[in-house]
C-alpha cells in the first residue's frame, strides 16, 4: 500500500479562516479580548513580501494598524505561507488529524493577531512606542510573547492533543514517527 503524504493549499486555508467554527472562536475572542468595538479587514495574500517591522516573507498573518497607530486596519493572512508551513511539519500525519491541525494552526494565527488588534486599542503598540518595540527581535518582542502566550493558553483549554499542538507550533520541533504515533493516540482518545 503506497503511502500518500496529507497536504492542503491556500483555498483549503481561506476556507478553513471562513467556516462556522473559526468565525464562532473568532467572536468569542474578540469578547473575550475587549475589542468587539474594534472594526478591522481581515484579508487573505498568498504570501508576505519583504522584510519590514510587521515580519518578513515568512510570516503567516500580520496585523496592520491604521495610519495614525491607534487602531488596526487590517488582519492579513498570508495563506500560501500557512499551506506550506502545514505541509512542511505536519504532512506526516493521516489526512483526518492533518486537517484538525490545520484548523488548530488558524485558530492559533487568529488568537496571535487579535491579541495585536488589543495592543494596538490599548495602545500598548502605537506611534509612540513602535520604534522601541520594533528595534527588538521579533521572537524577543514582548508584544509577540503576549500574543504566543495568550494564543497557546485559549487553545490549550480545547484539550490536551491541541496543548501539545501548540507547543509544536512553538517549538518548531519537526515530526517524527515517534512523535507522529504520540498525536494519533493523542487525537484517537480525545473526548
Amino acid at each position: 500500500m503506497a503511502f500518500f503524504p496529507s497536504g492542503i493549499n491556500k483555498n483549503h486555508v481561506i476556507e478553513l479562516i471562513q467556516q462556522g467554527n473559526i468565525n464562532e472562536l473568532h467572536n468569542t475572542i474578540r469578547s473575550r479580548l475587549y475589542i468587539d468595538d474594534v472594526d478591522y479587514q481581515i484579508i487573505f495574500e498568498d504570501y508576505s513580501f519583504g522584510n519590514d517591522c510587521f515580519g518578513d516573507e515568512f510570516s503567516k498573518a500580520r496585523t496592520i494598524p491604521n495610519e495614525d497607530w491607534n487602531r488596526a486596519e487590517k488582519v492579513v493572512f498570508y495563506v500560501e505561507n500557512i499551506a506550506n508551513l502545514m505541509n512542511d511539519r505536519f504532512s506526516k500525519l493521516p489526512m483526518e488529524i492533518f486537517l484538525k491541525v490545520a484548523e488548530i494552526y488558524v485558530m492559533y494565527i487568529l488568537i496571535h493577531e487579535l491579541v495585536h488588534v488589543r495592543q494596538l486599542k490599548d495602545r500598548v503598540i502605537s506611534n509612540d512606542t513602535k520604534d522601541e518595540i520594533f528595534g527588538v527581535p521579533y521572537k524577543e518582542r514582548a508584544i509577540e510573547i503576549e500574543a504566543n502566550t495568550i494564543a497557546s493558553s485559549i487553545i490549550s483549554e480545547f484539550g490536551e492533543f491541541e496543548r501539545e499542538i501548540a507547543r509544536l507550533l512553538l517549538s518548531n520541533e519537526q515530526l517524527d514517527n515517534n512523535k507522529v504515533a504520540m498525536l494519533i493516540d493523542m487525537y484517537y482518545k480525545r473526548g
